[in-house]
């Protein structure tokens, strides 16, 4: 009967499965040299209360440590940047310690822990995936940040979609209508009313997976400028919405995110007849609509995002009236602002000029 693990500092690999089902272990130490802990290496070991996750572990695998029915506290190393799907899933969490270096919190990762109450989201992530935290039914308190642009369908409801089992706490307490978390526009809660129109708030991020599902009755979205992705499967069966205008600033559009019908729950998604996505030739928003045969209106933008010199193309030149802008050398008109403000945060500071001096040096793909 193994009830303790000491894995040596020359190990740097746990192997799939390899720990799995091991029901008695309580104490798990891990060696300072480890980097990979592979798929449901750990799964199932029911009596482990705790884990530290060492500084040196750059992998966690899928179910790595799902179905740990005791293990209350996670601490995760500051090399991990992605917690994989379902590593701590239906586990028995009640705080997480997150290391200084994650970027992406996977599908289900964190999904079923049914005693969380509180939850921090480093200023590091960037998304969260589907699922991410569905079915912590006692989740109230959540912390999500500006760093947040993209979050995965479903992220904070039922573990089953069919209705079964419980949202978490949080979406609960949510009054009916628009409901963000943090600068991602998360879920329209309720039914919107006969011919409604939703205008998302400036500087909002990201529209979050299945966000207008079934909404049957909408007719009109105004997705701002700063919105850089629309997750999958955003808008299926908004059988009203026939044409939707996708500003330059959307280089990710998910899975039959816009245009798709639904034939019920679980019912294969088919085109929107007469579907028209109105963009900026050369944009997400076309390419989507070339790979998905929908009719395409292209458009010219006011400005060009980073364009502060307003000759329709991003070079060093934005680069220098951004700075001299913000050293109140040189003032920027209205339009030369809203250029500026790559950020969309409503200010031009050193975070935007950062942000076009990367886009012009080829270290970022979009602005």
């Amino acid at each position: 009967m193994l009830e303790e693990i000491h894995i040596p500092d020359s190990v740097t690999q746990i192997e799939r499965g390899a720990f799995c089902c091991c029901r008695s272990l309580s104490n798990l130490t891990l060696g300072k040299k480890l980097e990979v802990i592979d798929n449901n290496a750990f799964e199932g070991c029911w009596s482990l209360k705790q884990i530290e996750i060492p500084d040196s572990v750059e992998s966690i695998g899928e179910g790595a440590f799902t179905y740990c029915a005791s293990l209350e506290h996670v601490t995760i190393g500051n090399k991990l940047a992605y917690v994989a799907k379902s590593a701590f899933s239906s586990c028995d969490l009640t705080e997480i310690t997150w290391g200084d270096g994650i970027a992406k919190i996977g599908d289900s990762a964190f999904a079923c822990n049914q005693k969380l109450t509180t939850v921090s989201i480093p200023d590091t992530v960037t998304e969260l995936e589907y699922k991410a935290f569905a079915g912590c039914v006692e989740l109230s308190d959540i912390e999500i940040p500006d760093s947040v642009e993209a979050i995965g369908g479903y992220a904070f409801e039922k573990w089953d979609i069919y209705n079964e089992g419980g949202d978490t706490a949080w979406y609960d307490a949510q009054a009916d209508g628009d409901v963000y978390a943090g600068k991602v526009y998360y879920k329209y809660k309720g039914t919107i009313a006969e011919g409604g129109t939703v205008n998302l708030k400036a500087g909002t991020k990201g529209i979050a997976g299945y966000a207008f599902l079934d909404q049957i009755n909408l007719t009109g979205i105004e997705i701002p400028d700063s919105v850089t992705n629309i997750g999958d499967y955003a808008f299926v069966g908004c059988e009203k919405l026939n044409k939707v205008t996708v500003p330059a600033s959307v280089t990710k559009i998910g899975e039959k995110a816009l245009g798709y019908l639904t034939s019920g729950k679980g019912g294969q998604a088919y085109k929107l007849e007469g579907f028209t996505i109105r963009g900026v030739a050369g944009s997400a928003a076309e390419k989507y609509a070339k790979e998905n045969e929908f009719n395409f209106e292209a458009y010219t933008p006011e400005y060009i995002r980073g364009d502060v010199d307003a000759d329709r193309k991003v070079s060093i030149g934005d680069v220098r009236m951004t700075l001299r802008s913000i050293c109140k050398k040189a003032e920027l008109n209205g339009t030369q602002k809203l250029a500026a403000d790559v950020e969309k945060d409503g200010t031009v500071d050193i975070k935007d000029l950062r942000k076009i001096l990367r886009y012009v040096c080829g270290k970022i793909e979009y602005l």
